[in-house]
């Protein structure tokens, strides 16, 4: 067999033996105090996920105590805390009769109402709950195991290609629950040895990766390059070659991108959805907390109204709707999809499945690229904010938008010397009401990391500031904009909502970064956004 199959299926079946040497059912529980990796809690052989200010450890009492929300997510019970009593209450989501009761610093654990003696007790520890595994897992049914050997085996993951795009990391080792997922995500299966002419694997167009992965007891290499251009994959060994799926280069990119904060750790609820409709779930980029808004009226730009908005269309295509919880504090999980956005998105490959909850119920869920187009996005079923909705974004919010008195009976001309004006003064409320709701839009989700929702950041026009922190304004990158011209601009797509005008201008920045200091000439297109809103700027462009 050839070298590469011979690593491949080598490795594959490591990774089995490894996964069957720890054949857990979901009743079992097992603490991994480990040399390399420290101290981890699988369920059923899946590590639970724990951030970073809610790690397990060991108490003085030599049990292992945990963060009540994250085992009792793994075991599929709810929590709730009773601030009054210093107690929280573990329960089935359908059985309230079954219930274990931990009393916060009290070795006395009630399980239905009767009384367990413990040799430990709970703790409040960096704001949160935490209780002792042993015992909770025990009142449950649970077999509790304790080994120092690893349940994972470490994969890592180069970039040896000079381009590294949004890529957070050039190298990173990960594991975790990914074995049994690199090699299905990774589409290994569809390895073929490539005929045909040498391709060029140095050509700017080729991202390339090197995977170092086990090997009973040692590591095998193997190098992908993906043809970004022509989408393809390449996979090679020593001189030999081989082609794959796509999906596979597309995996280690956003492991890279992902920065090693990947979460293998996937509701089985959330997965079932995307199945469902056609979609597998590779892994968790990032869970994050938001609020949603109000869905009724549209008054001055956040990026938070315009993108649930958006995004609800999406959603009930699938017969969920976000606007009945609005207001409400949610949940908010982005993974990384092995499928790319369908075929009408080309040459669009990467999807990101969003999933909105509220109180762990799935409120909303739809497709989105991210970084780039925000309207780069469909339902679940495949279909575009368009083709759900019959209509574009920008007519679908006009009768949303509140009236803007001191906007709407002005002349193109005065909008854009008003806009002008507001950089010179950095005045960035005033920059925002000229400028057209959809093109405000559109740029909420320009060179965004994949782990991230969407940028709540103004992208202004012109003031030429791509990446701010969260305490920055890009207006503020203007040290000046003075002698403003603008004239009238023939164009064959004017009519009586869309015009075109020549602006001219000198500007200074405090950074250059696509535009220089200087004189600048521009061509700026209007659009008339609503009657309640009057005349905005669309785009400034060459």
């Amino acid at each position: 067999m050839k070298k590469l199959l011979s690593i491949i299926l080598t490795a594959a079946i490591s990774a089995a033996s490894a996964i069957s040497a720890f054949a857990y059912d979901k009743t079992n529980i097992t603490v991994h105090n480990t040399e390399k990796h420290g101290l981890y809690i699988t369920v059923g052989g899946t590590k639970i996920y724990c951030d970073k200010t809610e790690l397990p450890f060991i108490d003085e009492n030599d049990r292992t105590q945990i963060p009540v929300r994250a085992v009792s997510n793994a075991l599929g019970k709810k929590a709730d805390w009773n601030d009054t009593d210093k107690t929280v209450t573990i329960s089935d989501y359908n059985d309230d009769k079954n219930t274990v009761i931990f009393t916060i610093d009290s070795k006395s654990m009630l399980k239905n109402n009767k009384a367990v003696n413990m040799d430990t007790e709970p703790k409040i520890f960096n704001n949160h709950t935490y209780v002792p595994l042993k015992f909770l897992g025990e009142a449950f049914g649970c077999d509790v195991d304790y080994t120092t050997e690893d349940r994972f085996s470490d994969i890592t993951v180069s970039r040896i290609s000079d381009f590294a795009g949004f890529n957070q990391a050039d190298s990173i080792t990960v594991w975790g629950d990914i074995e049994g997922l690199f090699h299905e995500a990774g589409a290994l299966g569809s390895i073929m040895p490539y005929e045909g002419e040498a391709p060029d694997l140095n050509a700017n167009y080729i991202s390339a990766y090197r995977v170092t992965m086990p090997e009973n007891d040692t590591n095998s290499e193997f190098d992908v390059y993906w043809d970004t251009l022509y989408h393809k994959t390449f996979v090679k060994t020593g001189v030999v070659l081989y082609t794959a799926n796509e999906a596979f280069p597309r995996f280690l990119d956003s492991l890279l991108e992902a920065g090693g904060d990947a979460i293998y750790v996937v509701d089985d609820k959330d997965r079932e959805l995307f199945a469902k409709y056609g979609w597998n779930i590779n892994y968790k980029l990032a869970s994050l907390t938001d609020a949603l808004p109000q869905f009724k009226e549209l008054g001055d730009f956040f990026a938070n109204e315009y993108y649930y908005l958006y995004n609800n269309e999406l959603s009930k295509d699938i017969g969920l709707d976000l606007s009945k919880y609005a207001e409400k504090a949610v949940t908010v999980d982005i993974y990384q999809l092995r499928e790319g956005m369908p075929e009408k998105f080309y040459p669009i490959t990467t999807a990101r499945g969003i999933v909105v909850k509220y109180e762990n119920e799935i409120i909303g869920a739809f497709i989105s690229t991210g970084r780039h187009q925000v309207e780069n996005a469909c339902s679940l079923s495949g279909k575009s904010f368009d083709e759900i909705t019959n209509m574009s974004f920008a007519d679908f919010i006009v009768p949303l938008l509140k009236s803007e008195d001191d906007m709407k009976s002005k002349t193109p001309e005065e909008i854009i010397k008003m806009y002008c004006e507001a950089l010179n003064e950095k005045d960035e409320d005033t920059a925002i009401q000229c400028i057209a709701k959809t093109t405000m839009f559109g740029g909420v989700t320009s060179n965004l990391l994949n782990t991230e929702l969407y940028d709540s950041i103004p992208h202004l026009p012109l003031t030429n500031k791509t990446f701010v922190k969260d305490d920055e304004r890009r207006i503020d990158n203007i040290k000046s904009i003075s002698n403003v011209e603008i004239k009238p601009h023939n164009n064959k797509n004017s009519d009586e909502k869309h015009k075109s005008y020549t602006v001219t201008f000198d500007a200074e920045y405090v950074r250059e970064e696509a535009i220089s200091n200087g004189n600048q000439y521009w061509i700026c297109t209007m659009v008339y956004e609503s009657d309640n809103t009057g005349w905005k700027i669309a785009s400034f462009g060459h």
